[in-house]
């Protein structure tokens, strides 16, 4: 699957624990074009469907201090030859900036700040 974000049918998923901050998400990007959206609460989530179904874009919070975050789910995409193509947006919180650089090696696409 080609990543182009001109193409707004590619899949996109929101991916906070706040349902509110992922409906605000969905919000702008519906506001866009886009029109396969999916929110969930985790990256655990994010993991086992990204195993089932092609993703062409992941807005995501960082989830620092869990087993299942940005810079695992990051890795995991730079590894895995059929999802290099997933491109990578995180929301991050004003004590997190310190964890951009690393991710931004390992080919995070964006940032933006919360809350929004």
């Amino acid at each position: 699957m080609e990543v182009n974000f001109r193409d707004f049918s590619q899949k996109v998923i929101a991916v906070d624990s706040s349902g509110s901050s992922r409906t605000l998400v969905f919000d702008l990007l519906k506001g866009i074009g886009f029109k396969d959206l999916q929110g969930l609460p985790g990256i655990k989530e994010l993991l086992g469907l990204l195993e089932v179904e092609p993703v062409g874009w992941i807005v995501t919070s960082i989830f620092p201090g869990q087993p299942n975050n940005l810079l695992q789910l990051l890795r995991l995409i730079s590894r895995v030859p059929g999802l290099r193509k997933i491109r990578v947006s995180a929301f991050v919180d004003g004590g997190e900036l310190e964890i951009l650089p690393a991710a931004f090696e390992l080919g995070l696409l964006s940032y933006h700040m919360k809350p929004f």
